[in-house]
């Protein structure tokens, strides 16, 4: 399924997963299809000769924002910015909470919606944007954007949570590329 979903959306990512590092080493939290959603070893993956790209998210954002509404009374708003900062206390609760989702089954149907967006004249009656409170069905992407949505900052502000992508999570303008592991 994930090889498939790297094709149909045409991006070089086909899964992914939010990271805990233990005293054990690193471990992916992830949906994976046929196995629920779980936690994997980030060597276990290595070791079957899986490429792993490490992305970190940024430890600061600086959110524009209008002093004023647009002109009232002759006032032209300014432009404002506010700091979200990404603490250690954040990103417990996103891991807690992506672990709290352990064992729930693996979203197939958010596979078929996403395939759907892109069949001709199907995809313009489609809503890619209709966001989603709580996910019903999740997959690996779905899963990293509702912990990160729901406890800092939605990645993919303008993609529901059932059709953001593995290419969508990495594409993420919060999300930093560090390095590529490829063996150990």
């Amino acid at each position: 399924v994930g090889w498939f979903v790297g094709k149909i959306t045409g991006s070089q990512y086909s899964h992914v997963a939010i990271a805990e590092k233990t005293e054990k080493g690193i471990n992916c939290i992830e949906y994976k299809e046929f196995a629920k959603s779980r936690i994997y070893s980030l060597t276990n993956y290595i070791k079957e000769g899986k490429i792993v790209d490490i992305y970190r998210s940024s430890q600061i954002l600086s959110l524009p924002y209008l002093d004023s509404p647009p002109v009232i009374n002759g006032h032209k708003p300014h432009i404002k910015y506010s700091n979200l900062y990404f603490t250690p206390g954040i990103r417990k609760k996103i891991v807690n909470e992506a672990k709290g989702l352990i064992g729930k089954n693996y979203g197939y149907i958010n596979i078929i919606k996403i395939f759907l967006t892109l069949i001709p004249f199907i995809r313009f009656f489609t809503n890619k944007s209709d966001i989603n409170i709580t996910p019903k069905n999740m997959v690996c992407s779905t899963l990293v954007e509702y912990c990160y949505r729901k406890y800092w900052i939605e990645l993919n502000s303008s993609i529901s949570d059932s059709f953001v992508t593995p290419g969508d999570i990495s594409n993420s303008s919060v999300l930093l590329y560090l390095f590529t592991i490829s063996e150990i």
